[in-house]
């Protein structure tokens, strides 16, 4: 009996993840991914969630940024089949300061090999790591899967195949656009609604992004009822 290979699709030996970390903090009033939620860097608390969707991991910093803090934060991560953090965690800097995302996904794309990425953000320390693998599940033939709530598409987390990505920045880059939006904008993306949340508690606040210290507070009010 003949059988039919199936596509291979994402999957965490096949996804690189790319935390952005180069952003400027200035409502937060310090580096944001270094700041501490219950102990840890908020960057950790990606990268642990992104370590179970991914074998290797991408951190893209700013320009002049010193990368001993980093090297720091996730001094105790170990990622799927790669090791510990020194072997498995990359830094790459964004050439340009301050323009945006798109930029620094522009400077990470060149160094990925995989053919899945797999885009979050240092300041959003709360994204359950059963959600990062349930976007590998629903990518099917789309470009990127993402959320898309109250008609604003919600860019990170999101997974993106490695060519739909490059297509997006190729365009954004025709337009001198410097947002994740006008990536999704130009490739074929699959929404996730609210309906999604009911898998996790049907709470949005996994999706909490921290921009102020009020923000940082919030987190930590979760985080206490969570535990009970």
């Amino acid at each position: 009996m003949l059988f039919r290979r199936r596509k291979e699709g994402p999957r965490p030996g096949n996804t690189t993840a790319v935390i952005l970390a180069g952003g400027k903090s200035e409502r937060f009033g310090a580096t944001k991914g270094l700041a501490r939620l219950a102990g840890d860097p908020l960057v950790l608390w990606a990268a642990r969630s992104a370590s179970a969707a991914a074998s290797r991991l991408i951190v893209v910093l700013a320009p002049d940024a010193d990368e001993t803090p980093w090297r720091d934060a996730l001094g105790a991560l170990t990622l799927i089949r790669s090791g510990p953090a020194k072997d498995a965690v990359r830094f790459i800097h964004d050439d340009v300061p301050h323009q945006g995302p798109a930029s620094g996904v522009g400077a990470v794309l060149p160094h990925i090999k995989d053919p899945y990425v797999l885009l979050l953000s240092s300041d959003m320390p709360l994204v359950p790591p059963d959600l990062l693998l349930g976007l590998q599940e629903r990518l099917s033939g789309h470009d990127t899967v993402l959320f898309h709530l109250e008609g604003w598409w919600q860019t990170f987390p999101s997974l993106w195949r490695r060519d739909g990505l490059e297509e997006a920045l190729e365009v954004a880059q025709a337009e001198a656009a410097h947002s994740l939006h006008a990536l999704v904008e130009a490739v074929d993306a699959r929404p996730l609604g609210k309906e999604y949340f009911g898998l996790f508690g049907d709470d949005p606040t996994i999706l909490l992004s921290i921009d102020t210290q009020g923000d940082l507070e919030r987190a930590e009010a979760w985080l206490a009822r969570r535990r009970g």
